[in-house]
């Protein structure tokens, strides 16, 4: 019986094209970084790289250490005396990324009925942002942090979508099975990669990124509303 839905952030319950959100995002970073004296086309190389890093790599560490290991790298270890600098970023230059985003109305409606009806509610999104990133994209959402059980980050999490490890993780973490979940994203491989665990689920198309054109003729497919929809009707 499925008693928890995970459900994806960037492109699904907050609106946006990935694209122009990223690329205001890494701008702002290395704008703010600049005053410690980084040149900011050195430091957007190597925060594209660094976020690669995560992409790829073993498990053994976090997503988190594998990053600041790239970084460091790039930049040399005085940037690790900034790490605690870069979370007054979060809080405040990074509204400026907020830009590429919009708020879905009928999210804050889905979640309210969600939670009148018990679901468990995680946030499953990429774990390559920090904790503070992440919550404050929850709330461009018009959405409360503590709504959801769990918003994935990177000091937690040591695999990225679409590796099926990460999504073992989070049923690790919560001693949950493919059976009680249920999958709500926009990303036919990084949010379907899920079903290879067993979970259904639904794709929302009005943000759709399929850019490996995964076949979708048998995927349960439609707008944010008509999800909405469905899921009152079904879930």
């Amino acid at each position: 019986m499925i008693d928890t839905i995970l459900f994806d952030l960037d492109g699904t319950l907050l609106p946006m094209d990935i694209d122009v959100f990223i690329k205001h995002y890494f701008v702002e970073l290395a704008t703010y970084c600049a005053q410690w004296g980084y040149e900011p086309e050195l430091l957007i190389d190597s925060l594209k790289k660094s976020t690669i890093k995560m992409l790829h790599h073993d498990g053994l560490k976090t997503n988190e250490q594998v990053f600041w290991d790239s970084w460091i790298k790039d930049l040399g270890p005085s940037m690790l005396q900034r790490k605690d600098d870069l979370e007054t970023f979060y809080l405040t230059d990074f509204i400026k990324a907020k830009e590429g985003t919009k708020v879905e109305p009928l999210a804050k409606e889905l979640i309210r009925y969600l939670k009148g009806k018990g679901y468990r509610l995680i946030v499953a999104t990429n774990p390559m942002f920090p904790k503070v990133a992440s919550k404050q994209r929850v709330k461009w959402a018009g959405l409360d942090p503590n709504d959801f059980e769990e918003i994935t980050t990177y000091e937690d999490y040591h695999y990225t979508k679409p590796n099926v490890k990460y999504y073992e993780e989070i049923f690790d973490k919560f001693g949950l099975k493919p059976d009680q979940c249920f999958m709500i994203g926009n990303d036919a491989l990084e949010d379907l990669a899920i079903a290879q665990l067993g979970v259904d689920g639904y794709l929302v198309t009005d943000y759709l990124i399929n850019r490996e054109n995964v076949d979708l003729s048998t995927i349960r497919t439609g707008q944010f509303s008509e999800m909405v929809q469905w899921v009152k009707e079904n879930l």
